[in-house]
């Protein structure tokens, strides 16, 4: 935070972590994070401001919330340039073994056609090079339900995540990147006639469609997901404190999953 005027450079409290948050979501839209940041600081003065973090926080949030992340590649590429070589060597391993695990999942799902990879991605090409491009297409489809637990059968991806998980939410963009584009007509070469009256007739079509709850359906499947979660939390939980015998903690964790779970089964 050197950016800061001298009277501003004081330790940020714990709302700087909502702050990094947006920074990475950033970096991983393609924004230099230190020129956001910069950006943030001198785009209007800080007096009176008591909350450094949640002021830059609201301020870059409003440059960045409307992008998306990039396409992030292999983890190979991914890896930051780090002084100690050892550290470097060891990512290195590591992003190496991510990748193998990745091709590794586009090739069973290759074999074992899951509902959610044929509806995806259609049937397993017979042709060697339309197998190895649906491979890597299902690869980073997989590798998203793996990393973060999504096991609908039928669904490759889910909903959208939201903007507090920008690490998980541009792995989804990865694997909704790998879906292919959706079919639609090719405006390009129609005449401008028949763009305005394509205009004309969608505002026609949808002045008595019904309200669009796409959002609501989208926070209405992040809740059961959350659910599911919290319950399988408790439900350890009260293992755990069964085990150790406090067998009253444990009954109020058992309560607690049970309560996560109704809320999952609505």
């Amino acid at each position: 935070m050197t950016a800061l005027p001298p009277g501003y450079r004081r330790p940020l409290s714990h709302q700087a972590r909502w702050l990094f948050r947006t920074l990475h979501a950033a970096e991983l839209a393609g924004l230099d994070p230190s020129e956001v940041i910069t950006a943030a600081i001198d785009s209007r003065d800080l007096a009176g401001t008591r909350e450094i973090a949640s002021v830059l926080d609201a301020r870059i949030r409003q440059r960045t919330d409307p992008l998306p992340p990039q396409r992030q590649g292999p983890w190979a590429s991914r890896v930051p340039r780090l002084p100690d070589p050892g550290r470097h060597a060891y990512l290195t391993q590591i992003a190496a073994l991510m990748d193998d695990r990745t091709q590794r999942l586009g090739q069973h799902t290759a074999r074992a056609a899951p509902a959610w990879a044929v509806a995806a991605l259609g049937l397993v090409p017979a042709d060697p090079a339309a197998r190895r491009d649906w491979e890597t297409r299902a690869s980073w489809i997989a590798a998203y339900r793996e990393m973060y637990g999504y096991s609908h059968p039928d669904n490759p991806i889910g909903p959208e995540p939201s903007r507090a998980a920008p690490d998980q939410r541009a792995t989804w963009y990865q694997a909704f990147a790998a879906l292919g584009q959706a079919s639609a007509p090719d405006a390009r070469a129609m005449p401008d006639g028949r763009l305005w009256l394509l205009r004309d007739t969608y505002a026609a079509e949808t002045s008595w469609a019904p309200p669009q709850v796409g959002r609501e359906l989208r926070l209405s499947r992040l809740g059961v997901f959350n659910a599911g979660l919290g319950a399988i939390r408790a439900a350890a939980e009260a293992g755990a404190a069964r085990k150790a015998g406090d067998y009253d903690r444990a009954r109020r964790h058992e309560i607690l999953a049970a309560s996560y779970q109704a809320m999952r089964d609505l």
